[in-house]
């Protein structure tokens, strides 16, 4: 927990202090020198930045995806998957894996058929009239042909 703080303290303070430390270091060295370290580094934080907004992007994109699907299939806390896919989605490699393996886990506990029209859950054939297909079958074993 220790090493948790220190690291938001010292993130904090490059946020800051970033800018002047920036400025001091490239006064130290010669003009030509300087210029040219701060072009690279401005294309560095273009990079940085324009991954991390990408990043973002497709997490939220993955929540809305997982809440708008969980919804749909009457899972219970869409809300609260949903933001947990987004938030752990930001893990490189593993994200996606450690988003959606408890979220599937959790929804096939809940219920298997999740999302089936009503006539499967009940064990007719799709389209028919719930009980139908169970007399047909009855039908034939009795040898009436229907």
């Amino acid at each position: 927990m220790a090493t948790l703080g220190t690291i938001a303290v010292l993130v904090l303070l490059l946020l800051l202090e970033g800018p002047t430390m920036r400025r001091g270091l490239l006064s130290l060295m010669p003009p030509e020198r300087a210029s040219r370290y701060a072009r690279i580094a401005h294309e560095i934080n273009q990079s940085v930045t324009g991954y991390m907004v990408e990043n973002l992007l497709t997490s939220v994109i993955a929540g809305v995806v997982v809440f708008v699907t969980l919804t749909a299939l009457a899972i219970p806390f869409p809300l609260l998957w949903a933001i947990w896919v987004a938030l752990v989605d930001f893990l490189p490699m593993v994200g996606g894996a450690l988003a959606g393996i408890p979220t599937v886990l959790f929804a096939l506990g809940h219920s298997l058929t999740a999302g089936c029209p009503a006539d499967t859950r009940e064990g007719t054939v799709a389209g028919d009239r719930p009980g139908r297909a169970t007399r047909r079958r009855a039908d034939i074993a009795d040898g009436i042909n229907t």
